[in-house]
């Protein structure tokens, strides 16, 4: 059920990205929604989820993009799995602990996915790795919070009970 409703927020949150966020590019970059999204849930969940997550979300970004087809589902599959395992080494409660590796998570995807079309031909251009990096930094933390109102179940508040003469 976790899968399911994770599938469906990436599905809306790429809804998001590529109907809204394209319109108002910053330097020819889209805000990367649905990578920072998908990167957030893959710390917190287990290495299947967090495979599962990297191809839908890159298989959607894939088809957005006019370049090299596949390159975007390894790219975040590889990160993904990679953020997963060494989120096990950090922890987890220590937000900006969290930020921080998500933007560096982020930097070495955009790295290599800048080398890997330079080595195919096709133009990039090396600011936009940090301008990604950048929106990744800034709009990580917000991801996990909408990560945390989604996957986890709301918590119920005791009520005090009224006890006279005490």
């Amino acid at each position: 059920m976790k899968r399911i409703i994770l599938l469906a927020a990436s599905l809306i949150l790429f809804l998001i990205q590529s109907a809204l966020l394209s319109r108002f590019p910053i330097w020819n970059n889209v805000i990367p929604l649905l990578f920072t999204f998908g990167l957030a849930s893959s710390i917190y969940e287990d290495r299947w989820d967090a495979l599962i997550l990297g191809l839908f979300t890159g298989f959607l970004i894939d088809i957005y993009s006019p370049h090299l087809f596949g390159i975007n589902m390894l790219l975040n599959m590889w990160t993904y799995v990679a953020a997963w395992k060494i989120s096990g080494y950090l922890r987890r409660d220590n937000k900006i602990l969290m930020v921080i590796f998500m933007a560096a998570a982020a930097f070495t995807r955009y790295t290599a996915q800048y080398l890997i079309m330079k080595l195919a031909g096709i133009p990039a251009d090396f600011k936009s790795v940090g301008v990604l990096t950048l929106m990744v930094l800034l709009i990580s933390h917000f991801s996990i919070l909408i990560y945390r109102r989604v996957t986890e179940p709301p918590r119920r508040r005791r009520r005090r009970r009224f006890r006279p003469g005490i």
